[in-house]
């Protein structure tokens, strides 16, 4: 995200100038010293400049790529419909928001939780009703693929000891030259509570139609204090 430097509109301070003039008119005659003068009431405008970077790199745009690599699901043989099979990527780092400014950015990250697919190129689509035998013939619903998929999403704090910590939604505080990280993972889970046959035969069927999945985030920073302090 292109740095932002300005202030919110409930920073934005009208400066008037004011002018000061004082005559003194002692005793009976003008003789006496008289002064006059003008002076300013200045006031400064607080720094507003929160940094979104990707990588340790500038975003260039809002329209960035956070790279999982390949997934796919588990090795393991089925063994209970209590107990899915999972795998998953690893966190990976998101993104991290540095408050640069002179007053108190409240950050919060908001992101898809339902995945976005590509799908192999001239292979059948999602059915229109579940499917109980997932195949080329017989597609899954994309309700029944969404289930296999979830992010989760963990950020840390740049301050001495912080650790990192599940994010649930709630705006983060950062103060002056403080920064988040915010890391995510995604996890395959397969369809075992439907029974072996079928969560193979889904779990085949995704890796041989979708060749990815992507989720949307924004970051959004808005004024969490301001200057003076009381």
């Amino acid at each position: 995200m292109t740095k932002k430097k300005g202030i919110a509109s409930k920073l934005f301070i009208g400066l008037t100038g004011l002018t000061l003039l004082s005559c003194c008119f002692l005793g009976t005659t003008f003789a006496r010293y008289t002064s006059g003068g003008t002076g300013s009431a200045e006031v400064g405008v607080a720094l507003w400049d929160v940094n979104f970077t990707t990588d340790g790199q500038t975003a260039a745009s809002e329209d960035y790529q956070v790279a999982f690599g390949e997934l796919s699901p588990s090795e393991a043989k089925w063994t209970s419909f209590e107990t899915p099979r999972t795998n998953e990527t690893g966190y990976v780092l998101a993104g991290v928001v540095t408050n640069q400014s002179q007053v108190e950015a409240d950050v919060t990250l908001t992101y898809d939780i339902i995945p976005e697919y590509t799908m192999m190129d001239g292979l059948v689509q999602f059915g229109d009703a579940d499917s109980s035998s997932p195949s080329a013939t017989t597609p899954p619903s994309k309700s029944q693929v969404n289930g296999r998929f979830a992010i989760a999403v963990e950020y840390q704090l740049s301050t001495s000891g912080s650790q990192r910590t599940t994010y649930t939604g709630t705006a983060i505080p950062l103060g002056q030259n403080e920064s988040v990280y915010f890391y995510m993972n995604v996890t395959w889970s397969s369809a075992d509570a439907e029974g072996e046959d079928f969560a193979d035969a889904l779990d085949t069927w995704i890796g041989e139609s979708i060749s990815g999945l992507s989720y949307k985030f924004t970051f959004t920073a808005v004024q969490g204090s301001e200057q003076p302090e009381d």
